[in-house]
């Protein structure tokens, strides 16, 4: 039997990430990643799912290399984030796009500044810019916002404002910390068609979030869950049962 995950891992045989026996303790000195092992592969849409505190942010700052792990190695396109030269860590962050938890707007700017900086950081034609910009804000339905100040916007529409500045520049590389927080479920349907389109044009993208439902929507070919510090790799049988279990619980 196929384990999930085995068919894409043989068609994208080089690893994209690596984490290597990572160890990561917080300030109260608990685990919250404990011989954490995880590949990635190029070209792959993968959720991980992980209930508020079980690591998920913390991975994803291990991989951009905003954090260092206490043990283990991080190989992100064949280098360590977190031991990049000054002259590679632009280069690198050109490739990554990001959609943070806390979203990291600027709110004096407007919707479009915003989703193009990234464009301008890869010094861009202005053609391409302006191409590519009106794209990502086209899916995402924002492109009648594209002159608003950030601040102006609700908090759903600056959700969709850093998914949308996270894919315009094709990244390699997307990382997106519960990009369907703040949304009713058809702007969560609009976020998640757009990064399944994103990922068909080749993006490697990884789905952090705690909503078992979100991670139903997306049906990633690869679903794993974070927990005690590692990271399981589920069906989605099992997963249904979590969302089950959580709304019987009323959380």
């Amino acid at each position: 039997m196929e384990l999930p995950g085995e068919a894409s891992r043989r068609s994208h045989p080089i690893p994209h990430v690596q984490c290597l026996h990572l160890e990561k303790l917080g300030h109260n000195g608990k685990h919250l990643l404990s011989g954490l092992q995880l590949e990635l592969f190029r070209g792959e849409l993968v959720c991980v799912v992980g209930e508020m505190g079980s690591g998920k942010t913390t991975l994803l700052r291990l991989l951009l290399g905003l954090e260092s792990p206490d043990e283990g190695r991080v190989i992100v396109g064949g280098a360590d984030p977190s031991k990049l030269a000054p002259r590679e860590a632009p280069s690198f962050r050109k490739q990554v796009g990001v959609v943070f938890e806390d979203l990291k707007l600027m709110p004096a700017r407007t919707v479009y500044e915003n989703v193009s900086f990234p464009l301008l950081l890869a010094e861009s034609s202005r053609a391409l810019i302006h191409r590519k910009t009106m794209q990502s804000l086209t899916a995402l339905g924002l492109e009648q916002k594209a002159s608003l100040r950030c601040g102006e916007l609700s908090r759903c529409e600056q959700q969709l404002v850093a998914v949308g500045r996270a894919t315009a520049h094709a990244p390699l590389l997307l990382l997106g910390d519960e990009p369907s927080a703040h949304l009713d479920e058809s702007h969560t349907l609009k976020v998640v068609e757009h990064l399944k389109s994103v990922n068909l044009k080749g993006t490697t993208i990884v789905v952090f979030t705690r909503e078992p439902k979100v991670a139903e929507l997306i049906n990633a070919p690869r679903t794993l869950r974070l927990t005690g510090g590692r990271v399981l790799e589920v069906g989605p049988s099992l997963l249904r049962g979590t969302a089950n279990k959580a709304a019987g619980m009323g959380t």
